[in-house]
């Protein structure tokens, strides 16, 4: 086994006095012998190809986690290596949290890398499924501070919604907390509820192909039908409704917990 420095955490982890930043090699009884840099990857890449020969490309695989995703030459560089090896297994924090993302940007945008995000400095009404912006720093929202920015729609007057099973950390906004893995039916039923009270805005409807349809699928998710599906109560869900529908701007947006579950895509 080998072990390598693999980036810098904190000020306090670059400058630990026990932080490893040499190759070194494990032994057979256990213990740590350093060795040079031309040694360790002559050693890691004769195993390498020792796997590759036995087993095939697709046997050696990547995992690439958020890191990655925030260093622009290290997503690149680790695809090449694989491509240059012949395997096509690739996997990564995305693969697991937001594979339905790829799939619907694919389907509806003709792109897996297109993704819809709120507008936060300039929405009124905010509804946010399945996030928790305190630990997740607000994933596809790429942006500093979410908690802060979350904090400013509020300021301004406007409305911060989150809907999850748990009570959401942060000092801002309010949790309707809801049955894990039924955020889909709450989204019919607030649909449902808009199109029988508010109405859709006509530009925006003209441009949804077969509306009628989906009209009449709606129709079968009032709230009063879903909301013991979801375990909020129906006028909460109406309101809920109406105030996004109402608002000058509103916008929604869902992460892990709806990601990864049944009814993510």
């Amino acid at each position: 086994g080998f072990a390598c420095n693999k980036g810098l955490l904190s000020r306090d982890v670059h400058h630990d006095p026990a932080r490893v930043d040499h190759p070194i090699r494990r032994g057979p009884d256990g213990s740590w012998t350093r060795i040079g840099w031309d040694a360790a990857l002559d050693e890691v890449a004769s195993r390498l190809r020792a796997v590759v020969d036995e087993h095939g490309p697709s046997s050696v695989a990547l995992y690439l986690g958020n890191p990655v995703a925030f260093n622009a030459a290290a997503g690149p560089a680790a695809g090449m290596f694989l491509l240059s090896i012949g395997s096509d297994r690739l996997f990564s924090a995305g693969t697991q949290d937001c594979a339905n993302k790829f799939a619907v940007g694919e389907l509806m945008w003709g792109s897996p890398k297109i993704h819809l995000v709120p507008d936060l400095d300039h929405t009124d009404h905010v509804l946010l499924l399945g996030t928790n912006p305190r630990v997740s720093k607000g994933s596809f929202l790429s942006i500093p501070d979410p908690v802060g920015r979350l904090a400013a729609v509020e300021a301004r007057g406007g409305v911060v919604r989150f809907v999850d099973p748990r009570h959401v950390e942060p000092k801002v906004g309010e949790t309707v907390q809801i049955r894990p893995d039924t955020d889909v039916y709450l989204l019919a039923a607030m649909l449902a509820e808009i199109d029988r009270t508010v109405g859709f805005v006509p530009e925006a409807a003209a441009r949804v192909r077969d509306l009628d349809a989906l009209r009449a699928f709606l129709a079968d998710f009032p709230p009063e039908r879903v909301a013991p599906v979801v375990g909020i109560d129906a006028p909460t869900i109406a309101a809920m409704a109406r105030d996004f529908a109402t608002a000058p701007s509103a916008s929604a947006h869902c992460s892990t917990g709806v990601n990864m579950g049944r009814h993510g895509t």
